[in-house]
């Protein structure tokens, strides 16, 4: 990436800082803060890059150092949104009031040189238990959490046809990967964490899919590969692009089973879409 580009991408920060962005503009929004980030992870290049301009480059000053929790991964800035000005005080404050119930670095209260739209946090960071803030306020889950909701939503996600790794209520990697999914097919954001929008897609694909569910079990299969081999590396590479648990068997794929047709379908389709194969779909005792 050229140094005179900005990374505005949260999955560039590190876990910690990751899940403290994602909580701070959670609480922002709530707040009615229409705010947008600007940038996360900086290079030490664009770093140093931006600290010379004003200096041995033209243009105003727009940072104070050479070193930055930028480049650590565990700082971003924001802007906000129009009618109000970029950098409107104002937001900017309520933002900063924000950060500090959350436990977050607002750039704002350093004395001498303020840096009102920056927010860093330490590599240990966690997320407060008290004050204006609790757990249970989370109206998000994403990976780490455990419980009751990450339960039903692994339930919902198998209802669909996505593998979660189990129902465990557990939100470990394969579940993330499962919501990862959905979200490329249904064209919202693949961060992996079960938000708003995400979370209101898989009640509305489940209501379409109840009006029309056909119960059973089912599952799909590609045509048979010249080698065992080649099954082999096809059900792997199927695995990792869209779950449903395919195994090699008689030199074909054959995914999980699903539990209503529409599922297969689902499936089948996007086996056909990704990867080319004309696959078919049994239904079983």
């Amino acid at each position: 990436m050229s140094v005179s580009t900005q990374c505005r991408d949260i999955n560039e920060l590190l876990p910690a800082a990751k899940k403290a962005c994602n909580l701070f503009l959670e609480e922002c929004k709530k707040a009615g803060l229409d705010i947008f980030i600007t940038e996360t992870y900086r290079s030490q290049a664009r770093q140093s890059f931006l600290y010379e301009q004003g200096r041995s480059r033209p243009g105003q000053k727009v940072t104070w150092t050479k070193k930055s929790r930028h480049t650590s991964r565990l700082a971003w800035d924001i802007a906000v949104n129009p009618p109000k000005d970029l950098y409107d005080n104002a937001t900017l404050k309520k933002a900063g009031e924000i950060a500090k119930r959350l436990g977050i670095t607002w750039g704002g209260s350093w004395k001498g040189t303020p840096d009102m739209p920056h927010f860093e946090v330490q590599s240990n960071w966690t997320p407060p238990a008290n004050g204006n803030y609790t757990a249970a306020e989370k109206s998000y889950l994403e990976q780490g959490d455990q419980g009751d909701k990450v339960k039903q939503l692994q339930i919902d996600l198998v209802k669909l046809g996505y593998d979660t790794g189990g129902v465990d209520g557990i939100y470990g990697k394969a579940t993330a990967n499962a919501v990862m999914v959905l979200q490329r097919r249904t064209g919202l954001a693949a961060d992996g964490i079960a938000g708003e929008n995400t979370l209101a897609k898989i009640k509305v694909l489940l209501e379409q899919e109840a009006k029309s569910s056909t119960p059973g079990k089912y599952r799909v299969y590609t045509g048979a590969f010249k080698t065992k081999e080649e099954a082999e590396k096809q059900a792997k590479l199927i695995g990792e692009k869209l779950g449903y648990k395919p195994f090699p068997k008689d030199k074909r794929v054959w995914t999980g089973q699903f539990t209503s047709l529409e599922s297969a379908m689902i499936a089948q389709q996007n086996i056909r879409r990704e990867f080319g194969f004309n696959p078919q779909i049994r239904q079983e005792q």
